[in-house]
């Protein structure tokens, strides 16, 4: 599984030593990041990410956008929480559990 999500995030442009953010339910979910060797430079904090998730779409834009000012060049998310209003700013990760959010260029 993180090697599949590894070749897909390469194939978008993440780069060994890239600095992302993430979210996910596990303290301990960083297959992805360490077969990539990624660095991870912000994430959404495991006991908040039912709030993140239910939030309203204006607050997850803001949250994300604060994410990608750390310097995170994308978010990876583990089995995030889709729908109508935000499936089209994530893609998934081959078919793996994980999906990337790439913060819209200035």
């Amino acid at each position: 599984m993180a090697f599949e999500a590894a070749q897909a995030l390469s194939s978008i442009g993440v780069r060994a030593g890239d600095a992302v953010a993430r979210i996910s339910p596990s303290v301990a979910d960083f297959d992805v990041e360490r077969v990539c060797r990624l660095k991870v430079v912000a994430e959404v904090d495991h006991d908040h990410i039912a709030d993140f998730w239910n939030s309203s779409f204006a607050t997850r834009q803001s949250l994300l956008r604060t994410l990608a000012s750390q310097g995170a060049k994308v978010v990876i998310a583990t089995s995030p929480v889709l729908n109508a209003e935000n499936r089209s700013e994530w893609s998934r990760l081959g078919t793996t559990p994980y999906w990337v959010w790439r913060p819209v260029s200035p």
